[in-house]
């Protein structure tokens, strides 16, 4: 299977991933943060996301059950950093902001002062 280098909404990886993994997302985080307590839950899950999209995006693949093969690289071909400059492409800004938004938005309100709300700031604006 050919990699492409383009990214573009239709990425057959990205939706597939954002597909499967955001309905669950925000009922996930709640058991976890019970689990591992809010503070552990931002470094290890929201510094993640920031820091290493491609690897975090391949464990969701691997956990959802999709084949080994399944594409998924490069699903960002930059890394985008929450707390530093960074630069997303155009188009993976616009899919996260269809279909991402909602569900930062409610990690915002359940996680309050914490890497939702500079996510909501540093990709939306």
């Amino acid at each position: 299977m050919k990699n492409s280098k383009n990214i573009t909404p239709e990425h057959p990886g990205l939706k597939e991933i954002l597909n499967l993994w955001l309905p669950n997302i925000v009922p996930r985080l709640r058991v976890w943060r019970k689990i591992f307590g809010a503070e552990r839950l931002y470094v290890s899950f929201f510094d993640r996301v920031a820091i290493e999209p491609r690897d975090l995006f391949s464990e969701i693949r691997k956990f959802c059950g999709l084949p080994g093969d399944f594409p998924d690289s490069p699903t960002i071909e930059k890394k985008v950093y929450v707390s530093k400059e960074g630069v997303m492409p155009e188009e993976v800004r616009d899919l996260l902001l269809t279909r991402c938004r909602p569900v930062v938005e409610e990690m915002c309100s359940e996680f309050p002062d914490s890497y939702p709300e500079k996510w909501l700031k540093f990709w939306w604006g």
